[in-house]
């Protein structure tokens, strides 16, 4: 295995439900590339076992997942930052949009300082941000339902017109 101590590793994530694809830069070669369960932990214990002594820099984009890789990674010493879809460089005609690829890009892209990341709200704030948007939710899905059943009972002539 080589030593990479006093190198920094960069490393690009994109994150699914059940895997993640990680690719590994360091001094503008791809030095690692894998495919890991998507367990913030397990990529903290990737990171330790094949890049120990170096500094590493990850990022991934926000989305279903939620901020808790970022806040497990830094709790670990790795730099991490969450950046939006949109604010990752993709080329004029790159149509093909693989989970590597993606990867790569991230990885490419922070190792070049290309990367800005999103601002990560408090455990306390994200909790009552889902709290709300689940009550939100929930109105919603009542008023559809109530909707519904008066549409039905006008169908059958239960409710005069």
């Amino acid at each position: 295995m080589k030593d990479y101590t006093g190198k920094t590793v960069y490393l690009g994530i994109h994150v699914h439900k059940n895997t993640c694809a990680v690719v590994a830069i360091c001094e503008k070669t791809v030095i690692k590339k894998a495919t890991l369960p998507a367990s913030p932990e397990g990529l903290v214990a990737f990171c330790k076992k094949f890049f120990p002594g170096a500094p590493v820099k990850s990022a991934y984009e926000a989305g279903f997942s939620g901020f808790q890789l970022h806040r497990t990674l830094e709790k670990n010493g790795i730099k991490n930052l969450v950046v939006h879809a949109a604010g990752i460089e993709i080329a004029v005609g790159d149509k093909v949009k693989t989970d590597k690829r993606d990867a790569l890009k991230i990885a490419s892209q922070l190792e070049a300082n290309r990367l800005k990341g999103i601002h990560i709200p408090s455990e306390e704030r994200e909790e009552k941000r889902a709290l709300t948007r689940l009550r939100d939710t929930i109105v919603e899905h009542r008023m559809t339902v109530a909707n519904q059943i008066k549409a039905l009972l006008h169908q059958h002539g239960l409710i005069p017109l």
